[in-house]
């Protein structure tokens, strides 16, 4: 399993800059499992690994990976703490390009490590060719065809190198309301699925406000 996770105490929030990607193992798919190393250090998130075709690995996330492995805030840090966490990461700066305001957000695309073992090491893909893509969910077709979601879009390859085409455009209409995020692509006998996170922030306003 690779998952995303938080360092020095920080709460999700902190996202941004202190979130890595852990590498645990089970000896069952429902745990406990065991930390076995980092495999990508911050900052790094939306972590979605892939076996491909010719045996080898590759995990797309968002975020570029090249702090310390315990880099970003320290939110061990009291009332100080909070006022740098607001300003900077942990080393005085943010990853670039962030984009400053009420919400840093990072527009820096995607980056995909790759390795020839699931125990890494994982190397950046410096031919990488994904651009920007939020919350990426890469699938790798039977055949051998990798697929990626980015956004609305439906992106495939036949190497994890690119170049990636665009195949299709999603639209939510139709499905439940609210903002959807995090998906999951893959495929099965009846065809491709995807699996999002939904979050309706209306369904259930403060008392004395009505929904339209």
């Amino acid at each position: 399993m690779y998952v995303s996770a938080m360092t020095n105490n920080c709460p999700l929030s902190d996202w941004g800059h202190n979130s890595r990607i852990d590498h645990g193992t089970a000896d069952v798919i429902t745990g406990p499992y065991v930390l076995q190393d980092v495999a990508i250090n911050t900052w790094a998130h939306n972590s979605a690994p892939i076996a491909l075709k010719d045996g080898t690995f590759a995990i797309v996330h968002i975020g570029t990976g090249t702090g310390a492995p315990n880099g970003g805030t320290n939110c061990n840090q009291t009332v100080a703490g909070d006022a740098f966490r607001s300003s900077a990461g942990g080393d005085g700066t943010f990853p670039k390009p962030w984009h400053g305001g009420s919400e840093l957000r990072w527009d820096g695309g995607s980056t995909i490590h790759v390795s020839k073992s699931l125990n890494g090491p994982w190397l950046p893909l410096m031919n990488n060719t994904l651009g920007g893509c939020n919350n990426p969910a890469p699938w790798v077709h039977p055949n051998g065809t990798i697929y990626c979601l980015c956004g609305s879009s439906v992106l495939r390859t036949e190497s994890i190198s690119g170049p990636w085409d665009h195949i299709a455009s999603l639209s939510h209409s139709g499905g439940p309301p609210g903002n959807y995020e995090d998906p999951f692509l893959y495929t099965d006998a009846r065809g491709f699925h995807l699996i999002y996170h939904v979050y309706n922030t209306q369904e259930n306003p403060p008392h004395g406000h009505e929904c339209e």
